[in-house]
């Protein structure tokens, strides 16, 4: 069963997909969605071994990540500021 939520916020409206299954065609998804030119995926130590490489082969664009420590206690400003100067590294942009 799939279902889509949107979130309305303050720029605008944010779709979240909920779908068994929905890794395995998680990038074509996100390409639907978005015309990036390079791919970040951003994880943490928990979730990354097992499902970081698996979505990283699904794009054939340049894709780079952070992985952050799992836990409440790495949920501060110096883990965001960690993922900022990973983005830029990266040469992000706001279409990415």
């Amino acid at each position: 069963m799939a279902e889509t939520l949107s979130l309305t916020g303050a720029n605008g409206v944010s779709e979240i997909h909920i779908e068994t299954g929905l890794l395995d065609r998680a990038g074509a998804v996100i390409l639907e969605t978005f015309s990036p030119s390079r791919v970040h995926i951003v994880s943490d130590s928990t979730v990354a071994p097992l499902y970081l490489e698996k979505l990283e082969k699904q794009f054939s664009l340049p894709v780079t990540h952070t992985v952050i420590p799992a836990g409440e206690e790495h949920k501060q400003l110096s883990t965001v500021e960690g993922i900022y100067h990973d983005l830029l590294t990266a040469g992000m942009t706001r279409k990415d």
